[in-house]
């Protein structure tokens, strides 16, 4: 049986995703940018900029912190109802104007008990996990150069994959096969999760299937690699 987790908006930036019947809920919105738990609008710049060369050492990623009017990310957040409140799983910054993918950054939160958790670091509860480039989360497998279909790890180590097929993106599991013979082989797999798209206001709400309750546990991975894929192919469209 297929679970629909609705969305309050076509907006990828400010929205929820719901299914009452199961008691899930998601939260999307913008903040401020955070760098290395402090905000990025402080008036402690030396702080920051600790913050920042700390950050790049650990991971590589060259940190830009938010000044006042400046930069935002996504925040995604979930109710737990052990603690009764909202508790933030990821996080991800999409620049309008990137340059080369550089300032593509995603981080899931570490977990600190209860709820789910997975070995990417999302879970209920938790504290902040380290921001990497996007291309470490949502790989790029095979050899054609100029596929858009993404690669990431599920809580278990399972390989699922963002694809677009006709107008539809959606999620299937990735292929073991050598490269040539994925594109072939996954065409024939049905699909986990498929995003479906409803443009007027006020008739049905867009919508997250989920076709498959096997990839559950995987649920916060899922909605954050889905906000950035869905994020990028608009950008291309």
């Amino acid at each position: 049986m297929s679970i629909c987790l609705f969305m309050s908006s076509n907006s990828l930036r400010n929205t929820t995703f719901e299914c009452d019947s199961l008691g899930i809920h998601y939260e999307v919105s913008e903040t401020d940018y955070v760098v290395d738990g402090n905000l990025g609008n402080q008036d402690d710049d030396d702080d920051e900029k600790q913050g920042d060369r700390e950050d790049e050492e650990e991971t590589g990623v060259k940190m830009v912190t938010k000044k006042k009017g400046g930069k935002k990310s996504v925040r995604v957040s979930k109710w737990d109802r052990n603690l009764d409140r909202l508790v933030p799983v990821g996080e991800f910054r999409l620049p309008y104007l990137p340059l080369n993918g550089k300032g593509d950054i995603v981080r899931m939160y570490t977990s600190s008990g209860g709820g789910s958790s997975s070995g990417s670091g999302s879970g209920s509860g938790g504290g902040s996990g380290a921001w990497v480039q996007r291309g470490k989360m949502l790989m790029k497998e095979g050899n054609r150069r100029f596929s858009t279909a993404r690669t990431f790890l599920g809580v278990q180590g399972e390989r699922y994959r963002w694809k677009e097929r006709g107008r539809k993106l959606l999620m299937c599991h990735a292929s073991k096969a050598g490269a040539e013979e994925e594109e072939t082989q996954e065409e024939k797999e049905p699909a986990l999760v498929v995003y479906h798209r409803h443009y007027l206001a006020g008739h049905q709400r867009s919508y997250l299937e989920i076709c498959d309750t096997s990839v559950l546990p995987s649920l916060d991975l899922i909605v954050v690699t889905f906000l950035i894929m869905e994020k990028k192919r608009r950008d291309r469209d």
